[in-house]
């Protein structure tokens, strides 16, 4: 029997630029008094759901999207992904008060997919900034994450609904 441990859990998805959509649900759900107890993102869901467990509000994040333009990146080099990875971490780096998953105000999974073994893999621990971009290295745009000698790509590539991992632990899931 599966033993639920949070009453709202939040899945987001990974997309883009249409991630930020994901705020939209977020502000409806606090203006209705629910708060995820939990939450479980991929690519732009990782990074909208880092800043959320972060304690950042929606309209926070949304100002961090649009001050932060994602063409500040682009920097076009052989072998290499067209956006700074580097730029990316430094940027989280810089509005990022947790700098660990064990620092945040809410539990955090992030989904990435392993290059070699074309993977799911869902982080909990540790460091936070690495795995955020690693899920969210889409591949030609951003260049493949390195951790712990493994390589990591966009977790959206094989799993761009991270619900399943969260669905046994949760009462109710979004």
């Amino acid at each position: 029997m599966n033993e639920t441990t949070y009453n709202i859990g939040l899945s987001l998805s990974g997309g883009g630029a249409k991630g930020i959509a994901h705020l939209g649900v977020i502000q409806a759900l606090e203006e209705f008094g629910l708060k995820p107890e939990i939450i479980a993102g991929v690519s732009a869901g990782s990074i909208i759901g880092a800043l959320y467990a972060d304690g950042k509000r929606p309209k926070d994040i949304c100002r961090f999207f649009k001050e932060s333009s994602f063409f500040k990146f682009v920097s076009i080099s052989p072998n290499k992904g067209l956006m700074s990875s580097k730029r990316f971490y430094d940027l989280l780096d810089n509005y990022l008060t947790s700098k660990t998953f064990e620092d945040l105000k809410l539990p955090l999974i992030i989904n990435a997919t392993e290059l070699i073994d074309g993977k799911n893999v869902y982080f909990t621990s540790g460091s936070l900034i690495d795995k955020i971009v690693a899920s969210s290295s889409v591949p030609i745009f951003l260049n493949p994450a390195e951790i712990d000698r493994k390589m990591y790509v966009d977790g959206g590539i094989f799993c761009n609904m991270p619900a399943k991992i969260i669905r046994p632990k949760c009462q109710t899931l979004i």
